[in-house]
């Protein structure tokens, strides 16, 4: 299959995590677990294949170096934070709000990015950076949040996420599936530690079997099989395709959202919605040409 259908596919999977994960009647941290354990597992066992056979070709595979090793596993643990607190917020005021609040992480990431002198901005990027940042306050006041609970782990979910691609980014060439696979790999332990502080009684066999489906097609289909389609495709697409097709996840979220579980930012948070998504297209351009 050409490469543009898999990544629009890989992107709308991505948008009905939350849909999803709210048919699984567990903790939020346990949701994450058996994410990680499914899709990392699926991610980890393509790796190793992939491997095998370009060393049977005589094919040079991605080798890393101990700094890279060493910034994947710090991404990893980033991952499993801005994870933990996007399902959790998910649990707490929706899948649309959350999904809205966690898609301001690349304008926090850009915004950090020009403050440090690590990008160059134009003034019409620093419009969109305000811009998103504004329909981000008009959403959540829309929506009568307040700057408490899950709001806040909304906002740390999209801190997290910047944090991950900031330091993935610092470790420099990396194909995808390896950083990935890595990534997952380091967060499984993080969320582990934390789910087993937190949750008074994780799930049993039953309480699994009873909710097998929506737990296979979370970890296997979207995390596994979507994270597959997403870096084959990514890695054959220009960068002007990769960052329009990216905007289906958030606006998919949305409608999934207002669709499948009846949620409604109303009129001033779909305006705030379209800010911050509008905003972010206006300040990343500048990535776009890179």
């Amino acid at each position: 299959m050409p490469a543009l259908p898999l990544y629009l596919i890989a992107n709308l999977l991505f948008g009905l995590n939350g849909i999803i994960a709210a048919s699984i009647p567990f903790e939020s941290s346990v949701i994450v677990l058996s994410r990680l354990i499914l899709g990392g597992g699926f991610l980890g066992i393509l790796l190793l294949t992939l491997r095998r056979a370009a060393a049977r070709r005589g094919t040079p595979f991605t080798t890393l170096t101990r700094r890279q090793l060493v910034l994947l596993v710090l991404s990893g643990f980033a991952m499993g934070a801005s994870w933990l607190c996007l399902y959790a917020g998910f649990q707490t005021i929706g899948v649309g709000m959350t999904t809205l609040l966690y898609y301001t992480g690349p304008v926090m990431l850009m915004a950090f990015l020009a403050v440090t002198g690590e990008d160059r901005f134009a003034g019409s990027q620093w419009l969109g950076l305000a811009a998103a940042a504004a329909g981000a306050a008009l959403a959540i006041g829309g929506g009568d949040f307040t700057l408490s609970g899950g709001v806040l782990i909304g906002l740390l979910s999209a801190v997290c996420y910047a944090a991950m691609v900031w330091t993935a980014r610092r470790a420099g060439h990396v194909d995808g599936l390896t950083a990935a696979s890595l990534e997952m790999a380091a967060a499984f332990p993080l969320v582990l530690i934390y789910a087993w502080s937190t949750v008074d009684a994780f799930p049993t066999a039953a309480d699994v079997a009873a909710v097998w489906l929506p737990l296979a097609v979370l970890g296997l289909l979207n995390t596994g099989v979507g994270c597959a389609f997403y870096f084959y495709a990514v890695s054959r697409l220009n960068a002007s395709i990769v960052s329009a097709g990216g905007y289906l996840e958030p606006i998919g979220a949305l409608v999934f959202s207002a669709i499948f579980l009846g949620e409604s930012l109303g009129v001033t948070g779909w305006t705030g919605a379209a800010l911050v998504l509008a905003g972010t297209v206006i300040a990343g351009r500048s990535s776009g040409k890179e």
